[in-house]
C-alpha cells in the first residue's frame, strides 16, 4: 500500500471527478441499489459510492477522514464520518487495516483499539520531572514474558526496557521504586 501524507507534498485531497473516473473505471462492482445522479456520480442510499478496489483514492479519501478535527478517535466515529457521505464495501474491515497503520492513533492490541486518555503534552524543564511509561506487546514469544515496559526519561530522553508477564501500574510501580 502506498503511504501518502498530509504534509508531504505529494497528497492532494480527492475531487469528485476522480471519485467518478474511479466509478466508471469499476462500474461492474456498483452495488445493485447504485442510482445515478444529475452530475453522473453513482449514489448508493444519498451517498457517493466509492469502490473498493481503487486503493490510492480510498486511502486519501479515509487519511483526510482521519486527520480531520475528529482524528485518531477510533472506528466508531471515522465510519460515523465517512459514511455520512461515502459508501464502500466492507467499510469496517478496510478502516480496522487502515488505522491498524497508523502510528498516531490508539493503540491497537490484539485487534482492540485501547483507548488512552488524551490532554496536554508536558515537557520536562528539569531532572526528574517527567517520565513516560508504557508497555509494548511482544506477541507470545518463546518466555513467559509477552510485554516490554518502556520507561523514558523526559529531559534526557534516555530510556530502559524491562520484560514482564503484565501490564499493571503493580509492575510498573516496583520497577521503579527498585
Amino acid at each position: 500500500m502506498q503511504l501518502l501524507h498530509l504534509r508531504a507534498g505529494g497528497f492532494v485531497f480527492p475531487t469528485l471527478s476522480e471519485i467518478q473516473a474511479a466509478q466508471r473505471k469499476h462500474a461492474g462492482l456498483a452495488p445493485p441499489s447504485t442510482q445515478r445522479d444529475t452530475e453522473g456520480t453513482l449514489i448508493v442510499a444519498e451517498r457517493v459510492w466509492v469502490p473498493e478496489a481503487e486503493v490510492v483514492l480510498l486511502q486519501r479519501i479515509l487519511i483526510a477522514a482521519h486527520c480531520g478535527s475528529q482524528g485518531h478517535c477510533g472506528i466508531e466515529r471515522m465510519m460515523t464520518t465517512v459514511t455520512e457521505f461515502f459508501e464502500v464495501a466492507n467499510l469496517a474491515q478496510v478502516w480496522r487495516r487502515f488505522l491498524s497503520r497508523c502510528l498516531l492513533c490508539r493503540h491497537v492490541k490484539r485487534g482492540n483499539i485501547i483507548p488512552r486518555p488524551g490532554g496536554p503534552t508536558y515537557d520536562a524543564k528539569e531532572r526528574h520531572e517527567l517520565l513516560h511509561v508504557d508497555y509494548l506487546y511482544m506477541e507470545a514469544s518463546m518466555r513467559t514474558c509477552q510485554y516490554v515496559l518502556v520507561l523514558k526519561h523526559g529531559l534526557t530522553h534516555i530510556g530502559e526496557l524491562i520484560a514482564c508477564d503484565s501490564p499493571t501500574c503493580a509492575v510498573a510501580a516496583s520497577v521503579m521504586l527498585d
